[in-house]
């Protein structure tokens, strides 16, 4: 399995050529709702799935705590450029400087009583321990500003969409 993800100061990935280019299309159309802006990105993102989750869907998991009893940090991340993990060899990270790099092996498993966290225990482990993330509160400034600010200038057929509407007593409190 390859991960693709951002680096801090590296802008050699694929992943970071993906972004820019769906920053550089989303700078030329306007959006008016959330499902324009999903539509847009998956048009230009040809290389990858653009998936809207919503909130409800309890997607986002606390997988810190899990991962950081099981495994140990990764010295050096930002040196790596490329990142590799197979099924085979589970916790073992082949870590590419570039793709011509013949590149290290890390191993990353805990001894827990001298012996290598076994790949049967991470199973386990994110079938019981893994919790949802409780979703982040609505941000009442952010809302009032939408309604108040931005919905004038809105074309008239958006108005309606849920982005736009006004605070709730709650939110507003």
């Amino acid at each position: 399995m390859d991960f693709k993800f951002f680096v801090r100061g590296h802008t050699k990935n694929a992943c970071d050529r993906g972004i820019g280019q769906i920053r550089n299309h989303m700078a030329r159309v306007d959006f008016w709702t959330v499902d324009d802006v999903v539509e847009n990105v998956a048009a230009v993102a040809n290389s990858s799935v653009v998936k809207r989750v919503a909130v409800e869907d309890n997607f986002f998991r606390d997988f810190k705590s899990v991962l950081s009893e099981l495994y140990k940090t990764l010295s050096a991340v930002q040196k790596y450029h490329i990142l590799n993990a197979n099924k085979e060899s589970s916790g073992v990270i082949m870590c590419r400087t570039s793709p011509d790099d013949a590149g290290i092996s890390e191993d990353l498993r805990r001894n827990i009583d001298k012996v290598k966290t076994p790949s049967s225990t991470v199973a386990l482990m994110f079938e019981r321990s893994l919790m949802s993330l409780t979703p982040p509160q609505p941000n009442a400034e952010k809302i009032d500003q939408m309604h108040r600010k931005v919905r004038p200038i809105v074309p008239s057929e958006f108005q309606n969409d849920p982005l736009y509407e006004a605070p709730t007593a709650d939110e507003a409190a």
